[in-house]
């Protein structure tokens, strides 16, 4: 008879919000920020105070329009990019 023994998987600490919901990673113009589990973008745009217009969010390099954003729901390890019109020239 053979035995095989396996090294146990890695296991992170998982960390929860005082709302007892998971705090998960993403990256937002790639810098890492920290967001509660089941956030849209539209959530992350009105808690970076992101102005209504002039505001494009790409995830994962792929452009997601505005009337999505109230159902894209992020997950850990997402990549987003947040660009903002300016004025000038």
């Amino acid at each position: 008879m053979l035995f095989l023994i396996l090294p146990s998987p890695c296991v992170f600490p998982l960390r929860y919000s005082p709302q007892n919901r998971l705090i998960m990673k993403i990256l937002v113009n790639n810098k890492e920020t920290e967001l509660t589990e089941g956030n849209t973008i539209a959530d992350l745009t009105r808690q970076l105070e992101l102005p209504a217009q002039g505001v494009a969010v790409a995830l994962h390099n792929r452009m997601v329009p505005r009337t999505q954003w109230e159902e894209q729901t992020l997950k850990e390890g997402d990549s987003l990019v947040i660009i903002k019109a300016a004025c000038g020239g």
